[in-house]
């Protein structure tokens, strides 16, 4: 919207007084610039702070799953920098880039696809095992003040191995159990 204000001030204007339609348009152009640059220092560096913050959790997240081989299955609540530097296959339990899970047949989908690792995301999911087993997991989380998103648990994700194999469960993904069995 902002950056077509020029060209609706320009039209609004032209149409009562087009004898200062032109300046009123260049005055306007000027204004959002000098506004524009003078936001550029602080935008700047809240861009370059959600840049951390995702480089210390989602890339660090996928990174630590690089060395494992495409054959093995994560379930991930946030499935993009996972799935992008990650080298297993990802099901997208929110749906976004697995749209399977979203239909009536979402449980032998994840049936076929046992997971090796889960992505454990406070307030957006939960882990729970058939043993009540603590599982070994891996935190990643902000090394700066969190800034990509207002919801203050977005600040962290937990790697949780699904181990060992065999073990059944259920990820609870915004208050929808997916049934899980770990892979052998």
């Amino acid at each position: 919207m902002a950056a077509a204000m020029p060209l609706l001030v320009h039209v609004v204007v032209a149409r009562s007084a087009p004898s200062v339609a032109q300046p009123l348009t260049v005055g306007t152009i000027v204004v959002f610039a000098a506004v524009l640059i003078a936001a550029w220092p602080a935008r700047a560096a809240h861009l370059a702070n959600d840049t951390h913050n995702i480089d210390d959790v989602q890339v660090a997240f996928g990174q630590a799953l690089a060395s494992s081989p495409a054959s093995d299955i994560v379930w991930a609540v946030d499935a993009g920098a996972i799935r992008f530097f990650g080298a297993p296959f990802v099901v997208d339990t929110i749906g976004l880039n697995t749209p399977e899970i979203l239909g009536d047949d979402r449980q032998a989908f994840l049936d076929r696809h046992e997971p090796k690792f889960l992505d454990l995301f406070p307030s957006w999911s939960e882990v729970q095992n058939e043993r009540h087993l603590e599982l070994r997991s891996q935190t990643f989380a902000t090394s700066t003040p969190y800034t990509v998103a207002s919801n203050r648990w977005m600040r962290s994700h937990v790697l949780v191995f699904c181990e060992p194999p065999g073990l059944r469960g259920r990820m609870i993904v915004r208050g929808r159990p997916l049934a899980f069995r770990c892979a052998s």
